[in-house]
């Protein structure tokens, strides 16, 4: 008995023996004989964290990423100092004690600066709710700002050309947006709207060429000029519903496809999508009772005013209806594709830029128009153009840059030829004055390197001629200027190498400016330009100076 209670008792030994020894081993043994309180961390940048190493070890750290994060060991803590990069790293932290080089790893995430909303901003000016200036050098190394909460609105140019800024938020207090006020930021990427948001300033966004959408919330009411011209990028636009005023050029040259115009906008300016290559479709919501869209074109809504041609629509002509009383600046600049567009007699001006840059090659004027203004017709596939008698003036540029016109006929209300308003046309080779003329001053650059001119013979009533107003025609041989000229402008005849001969009716050498005849005649190496002059006349142009430089003769 004493046996079998020794046996059992030996038994019960080695099995409490057998736990023990079970249990140390299961006990947690920490990799390199130390642990880690965290092994991850978030910090703002510049800012820094501590974690704390358990272990009696000698310890030290460093940085996968140092640009991001860098780190230290001091006694038991490491101390890691963000930097003022957003982004990640790795520390990693070793024990020279241990025989291991297995070092245990704390993952550092970098976060932009977070503010409390009624902080201002390092290099912001706020005055009476109003943001006057913010140093662009002291925009955030992210590139991100926030408009704090006391601002309601943001004076013009405040962040003009702030090319390292990429992304606004503002706050719901803000009212308006001042002119100019992010015009020029072309980092500029991202713009949450506020909902406080009522009106944004001429130029506000101008030339933010990577703002790539806007989305304008419920309360805002004006948009001003060239608010959103040129942003090159700018695809998607959302039109607040409480949208009542666009100004001119609003959007122009984005490349959106298609807008809607909200029920309740009463007032748009002119050329508000203008240069929009890409846009095809310009719709009204059909509750607005001032604007409507027929076939994608926005008409005012009694179709008396042509606003928009969408620049992308597929067809190659157009009529005008004969509603339409007044087309809109730029209203057809950039359609390219058309061809073909007839004008109604109930139109009396033809305003500035209206078919800039279209692909019309013939234009039929009604006799109802008076004026044509500044580019109207400029950058067109024209080849020739005659001006109803009931034209009275042209604009500057009206004409420039037409490549195949060939061919341009006068009336006898014109007086004046405005500046630049055949420059480079370089097809031209017939103008024809017309036998009633009444042109006496032809302007600065009028006919500049229209190249294959060949002769010029003025109308009798011209008294006065620009500075460079037929430079560079290349082709000409001979001038006739006729007896009432008095001025001739700075190298107005300027680099016309061909010219031969010369004739001036005038009895007294009508005045000249600097250089006028500068490099004439120059493909007759050796040969002086003959200018012929009135009877008794010889004697006054020999004293003069660059009129004494020609072969001077009197008529016979």
């Amino acid at each position: 008995m004493n046996k079998q209670i020794y046996r059992i008792l030996m038994v019960c030994t080695f099995a409490v023996a057998l736990v023990a020894t079970s249990c140390k081993k299961q006990t947690p043994v920490v990799d390199n004989g130390f642990k880690l309180s965290k092994n991850a961390v978030q910090i703002e940048v510049n800012k820094t964290a501590k974690v704390d190493i358990i272990g009696d070890g000698t310890y030290s750290a460093a940085s996968g990423n140092a640009d991001i994060a860098d780190a230290k060991v001091e006694g038991k803590t490491v101390v890691i100092s963000a930097k003022d990069k957003v982004g990640e790293a790795v520390i990693k932290v070793f024990d020279a004690k241990s025989n291991s080089q297995k070092a245990q790893e704390i993952k550092v995430t970098v976060t932009p600066k977070s503010t409390n909303p009624n902080d201002i901003p390092d290099g912001a000016v706020i005055e009476n709710g109003v943001l006057v200036s913010w140093d662009c050098d002291k925009i955030p190394a992210d590139g991100h700002i926030t408009i704090p909460a006391p601002v309601t609105e943001i004076a013009e140019k405040v962040f003009y050309r702030c090319y390292s800024l990429k992304s606004v938020t503002f706050n719901d207090n803000l009212k308006s947006i001042g002119a100019s006020a992010f015009s020029g930021c072309t980092s500029l990427e991202s713009v949450v709207f506020a909902k406080g948001l009522t009106s944004i300033g001429e130029k506000a966004f101008y030339n933010c060429n990577v703002l790539k959408e806007v989305k304008l919330l419920d309360n805002v009411e004006k948009i001003e000029e060239s608010a959103f011209e040129f942003c090159d990028a700018l695809q998607k636009i959302s039109l607040s519903p409480a949208l009542k005023e666009i100004g001119d050029r609003a959007f122009a040259g984005c490349p959106i496809t298609s807008i809607v115009i909200p029920a309740k906008v009463s007032k748009i300016g002119y050329g508000i999508f203008s240069t929009c290559e890409k846009i095809t479709s310009i719709e009204v919501e059909g509750a607005n009772p001032n604007f409507v869209s027929a076939d994608g074109v926005l008409f005012s809504k009694d179709k008396t005013r042509l606003l928009q041609y969408p620049a992308a629509k597929f067809a190659t002509s157009f009529a005008i209806p004969n509603s339409v009383k007044k087309i809109d600046k730029e209203a057809f600049y950039g359609c390219n594709r058309l061809t073909s567009i007839t004008i109604p007699n109930s139109i009396t001006r033809i305003e500035d830029a209206t078919f800039y840059d279209t692909g019309i090659t013939s234009i039929e004027i009604p006799n109802s128009v008076t004026y044509i203004g500044e580019h109207a017709f400029s950058q067109t596939k024209l080849t020739s153009v005659k001006l109803p008698e009931s034209v009275a003036s042209l604009g500057d540029n009206v004409f420039a840059n037409n490549d195949d016109l060939t061919r341009i006929e006068l009336n006898g209300k014109i007086t004046k030829i405005p500046i630049n308003a055949f420059y480079q046309c370089e097809a031209l080779t017939t103008i024809v004055w017309g036998t009633n003329s009444n042109v006496t001053e032809i302007e600065d650059g009028a006919f500049y390197s229209c190249s294959e001119l060949t002769s010029l013979d003025f109308p009798s009533k011209l008294t006065t001629i620009g500075k460079l107003a037929f430079s560079d025609c290349i082709a000409i041989t001979s001038i006739h200027l006729p007896a009432k000229v008095a001025f001739v402008g700075e190298k107005a005849f300027a680099i016309m190498y061909a010219v031969t001969n010369i004739k001036c009716d005038a009895v007294q050498p009508p005045k000249l400016g600097r250089s006028v005849f500068e490099r004439i005649g120059e493909d007759h190496e050796g040969e002086k330009v003959k200018l012929t002059v009135p009877k008794n006349s010889k004697t006054a142009y020999s004293k003069v100076d660059q009129w004494k430089d020609f072969d001077i003769a009197e008529e016979q």
